[in-house]
C-alpha cells in the first residue's frame, strides 16, 4: 500500500527574485500499524532540510528514495537507495532526520520513503 503525503504547491507569482521556499511530497510503502502516523510526522523535518538547501541553491529540485529497516524494537537503520538533483547536504540532513525516528515496537519490516522536492 502506498501512502502519499503532501500535495501540489500553491501557485507561485512570477518574480525575478531567487526562490527561497519549496515544497516536499513523499510516499511510503511497507508501513505497518502506526507507521503512517510516524511517517507523516517526518514531513516538516524533511521540508526543513530542503528549505536549508534552497538557501544555498535556489534552483535545486530533486528526489531521493530511502530504505528504513525497522527492527522489532522500533529502531530503524536508514540507507539511501537513490538521489537525484538534491545536494549532498540536503540528502545527509534527510538521512539524519529519518534515522532519528522511532517506530512503535512490532514485527521487523522495511519501509521505503520517496521524497520529491520542488
Amino acid at each position: 500500500m502506498a501512502i502519499i503525503y503532501g500535495g501540489p504547491p500553491p501557485p507561485l507569482e512570477e518574480s525575478s527574485a531567487p526562490r527561497t521556499t519549496g515544497y516536499v511530497t513523499f510516499e511510503s510503502t511497507g508501513s505497518v500499524g502506526a507507521d503512517d502516523r510516524v511517517i507523516a510526522g517526518l514531513r516538516p523535518k524533511l521540508r526543513s532540510c530542503y528549505q536549508k538547501g534552497l538557501a544555498n541553491d535556489p534552483s535545486m529540485e530533486g528526489s531521493a528514495s530511502f530504505r528504513l529497516e525497522v527492527s522489532a524494537t522500533g529502531s530503524a537503520q536508514v540507507s539511501t537507495k537513490s538521489s537525484t538533483g538534491l545536494s549532498k547536504e540536503v540528502e545527509a540532513c534527510m538521512l539524519k532526520r529519518l534515522a532519528s525516528v522511532a517506530f512503535d515496537p512490532g514485527p521487523a519490516h522495511t519501509v521505503e520513503v520517496k521524497v520529491v522536492a520542488k
